[in-house]
């Protein structure tokens, strides 16, 4: 039977479980508590300053910039998604990535999707990853259409346009129905043809590379290879384990294979997390530690990572800043809804924020979003001072 074991617990504990009581600082793979026999781990993950340096290369080039519209960075929230967990653009280092801006409302542009589709399937080998950008809708209103039309890519829910905004420069619209741009594989914001999405695939690829040729892989591993090529491993979780625990020996050593990336990139983020905790960045720190739990939901864990969650989460400054970030997100689901009230709504419950938490990160996004309402006129209400 093909078996797991949480050997990135060595990096945690080293990183900072050592200075917990009761855990020694001398602790190593062998005295991990572990219920599965040890898959050797990734010694090639990089370290978080290198990832960085992969991802600073990700964005586009200041020529490429200054010649279009400058990509913003990838929203961060779960809520932003759907058919993925946030994507990180160092998760696709080495591959091309094409966006394609849709308007749902366009029932002759819903027609096209089998065709777009049947795109991305032509290029599934290659190292190329569609995202599709919906902007203006709530997840909510969102999902049936994707339901309706077999839409299994990563989705953008760009609720209040910002993406659009930033990476665009202009509003999809009935008037403006469809929108492509892409990342080359080297790393080059360029614009697409949207009626040319197989020469957009090709040419993103180019110079691409994927961390596992996927031809070596059985076929049922295939849509979970994918999911771990572009770091959406708790989608690809379930298929691994069972592959891992019940496969025949080529399913298995390919699950082991897409089990050491996964191990290598948790052992990478819990050092970053380590290091973040020793500089007494709490805040950050639980975020980071909230974004390991759901991103790596569904494989073995050292059960100090629950542990040491619940102990951050305590914290007073965390959870002044946990409250502040759900009444942030609270008005913006409010202001989403569009109407003269539900915007007047939400401008009651930032101010309340800013003057309830006015230290916290959420205050200052708040205040930016006052300004934006406020026609960019001062930084926020005066009535909050």
């Amino acid at each position: 039977m093909f078996r797991f074991v949480p050997v990135c617990a060595v990096v945690f504990s080293l990183s900072f479980l050592a200075s917990r009581p009761g855990i020694g600082q001398e602790q190593d793979a062998a005295t991990v508590p572990a219920k599965e026999e040890a898959a050797a781990p990734d010694e090639t993950a990089a370290a978080p300053e290198v990832a960085a340096e992969r991802a600073e290369a990700m964005a586009p080039s200041k020529a490429a910039a200054d010649s279009d519209n400058k990509l913003a960075d990838l929203p961060t929230s779960p809520d932003q998604w759907i058919n993925s967990a946030p994507l990180p653009l160092e998760s696709l280092v080495g591959k091309g990535i094409v966006f394609y801006y849709f308007e749902e409302q366009c029932p002759k542009c819903e027609g096209r999707w089998p065709d777009i589709l049947e795109v991305a399937e032509r290029h599934r080998d290659e190292p190329v990853v569609f995202i599709a950008v919906n902007s203006g809708n709530s997840p909510e209103q969102l999902r049936s259409y994707l339901k309706r039309n077999k839409i299994d890519w990563p989705v953008i829910v760009d609720t209040n346009r910002a993406f659009e905004e930033s990476s665009l420069g202009m509003e999809i619209s009935l008037q403006n129905i469809y929108q492509t741009r892409m990342i080359t594989a080297g790393g080059e914001w360029k614009r697409g043809n949207p009626n040319e999405l197989d020469d957009a695939a090709t040419t993103a690829s180019e110079g691409g590379n994927w961390s596992i040729d996927p031809t070596s892989l059985p076929e049922e591993l295939r849509a979970a290879w994918r999911d771990i090529e572009i770091g959406n491993y708790a989608h690809a979780a379930r298929s691994i384990m069972r592959a891992g625990r019940e496969g025949d020996a080529a399913t298995k050593a390919g699950a082991k294979q897409l089990f050491d990336v996964v191990q290598g990139s948790m052992n990478t983020d819990l050092a970053a997390i380590g290091q973040q905790l020793k500089r007494n960045e709490n805040w950050p720190a639980y975020q980071a530690l909230e974004s390991f739990l759901a991103k790596y939901k569904g494989y073995p864990m050292h059960p100090a990572v629950a542990e040491k969650h619940e102990q951050v989460s305590q914290m007073e400054e965390v959870r002044n800043e946990s409250r502040a970030a759900n009444k942030l997100a609270s008005a913006i689901r409010t202001g989403s809804r569009g109407t003269s009230s539900s915007v007047k709504k939400a401008v009651e419950m930032l101010e309340e924020l800013i003057g309830d938490y006015p230290d916290t990160e959420a205050a200052v996004e708040a205040k930016k979003l006052l300004a934006q309402v406020n026609g960019g006129e001062g930084e926020a209400g005066s009535s909050v001072e």
